[in-house]
């Protein structure tokens, strides 16, 4: 399944190392930028750092899983090797085409227009990267969105959040 709700496409990078993605963010090197900044072929090239095993070890075998900024599917792709099913959401359609295995859908989060919930939605460390509070509620009420009621969410292990979880409600 590939959704194309996000109406700015990836921006390729002037002079070859920087440029601005679609939503205006700045960003730097190699290859196209994403619409948050991120350049493409930096992070295909970042491997996981455990995040999968720790998050495999947290949920229940097989859960299906909503991630959030996929990204090109550095956790991604082991929590599919796990036995994970993934819908992988980007708003970068070239972060997209590097991901395998998994069900993709390009969209901005506020944007995202899905059928069913998931045991799981994992924003990485997206969440703690994002300078809006504007942009952090709206990921905080995708995940509500997304989760079934009475769920927990952890936004990801950097700080200033390490360690803490708050309960979904329903609104």
């Amino acid at each position: 399944m590939t959704a194309d709700s996000a109406e700015t496409a990836e921006q390729p990078a002037s002079g070859g190392g920087t440029g601005t993605g679609g939503s205006g963010i700045r960003g730097t090197g190699p290859g196209v930028i994403a619409p948050d900044g991120s350049a493409v072929e930096f992070y295909a090239t970042m491997p996981p750092e455990g995040e999968p095993e720790i998050i495999h070890s947290a949920i229940p075998a097989r859960a299906t899983i909503l991630e959030l900024g996929s990204g090109a599917g550095r956790i991604t792709h082991p929590l599919v090797a796990l036995g994970h099913r993934v819908v992988a959401v980007d708003e970068s359609a070239e972060m997209l085409a590097r991901i395998h295995g998994a069900e993709t859908v390009r969209a901005r989060f506020g944007e995202l227009e899905l059928a069913e919930r998931f045991d799981v939605v994992l924003l990485a460390s997206y969440f703690v990267n994002v300078p809006s509070d504007v942009v952090r509620h709206e990921l905080l009420r995708t995940c509500r969105r997304y989760s079934p009621p009475g769920s927990w969410m952890s936004p990801g292990s950097s700080l200033p959040f390490a360690g803490h979880a708050w309960r979904l409600t329903a609104t």
